[in-house]
């Protein structure tokens, strides 16, 4: 009985060795090219003497004179709106700083995008709306040559870049 038992445990054995090598041979096989639609491969820019590098905006965000903390300002293109070039969280004073990277095909200028609960006087929240929001856009230009941008934003005075939404 004790020979059989041996010869079972060594086959038990050789059977999780090929196991185990075939399932890591079959995963090396596996990587390959990942497919995706022409619209959404993201072309890398062209250097130029006209634009270089990356530009940083940086900025306070202020709701009636209180900065607003842990908000969160991102950067997206208009050529790949669903693309979030850069995203941060306004620190304690509302400060934020946000940079665009060099890797995007930016054609001159970023969309500023935050979402808040800000009240606005010339836009009401939704009605019947469980969590109300607002989405504040602002086209900050960047054909200039200039490394730092700088802006502070009052969103309760932003009503003409600024639209209500509703979570839920």
């Amino acid at each position: 009985m004790s020979l059989v038992w041996k010869v079972a445990i060594v086959l038990v054995a050789l059977l999780a060795v090929h196991e185990v090598s075939s399932s890591v041979h079959h995963r090396h096989h596996k990587k390959g090219i990942i497919h995706r639609d022409a619209d959404e491969m993201i072309e890398f820019p062209k250097r130029s003497n006209d634009r270089l590098g990356e530009t940083m905006i940086h900025g306070q965000i202020i709701c009636h004179g209180t900065p607003l903390d842990y908000v969160r300002p991102y950067l997206s293109s208009k050529k790949y709106p669903r693309v979030i070039i850069n995203i941060c969280v306004s620190d304690d004073g509302g400060w934020y700083r946000l940079t665009t990277g060099n890797m995007f095909d930016l054609e001159g200028s970023v969309t500023f995008t935050v979402r808040h609960q800000c009240l606005m006087d010339k836009l009401p929240p939704m009605i019947q709306c469980a969590v109300p929001y607002y989405t504040t856009e602002v086209t900050i230009d960047l054909s200039s040559n200039t490394t730092y941008i700088g802006r502070s934003f009052e969103l309760s005075k932003m009503e003409a870049y600024s639209s209500a939404d509703c979570l839920y």
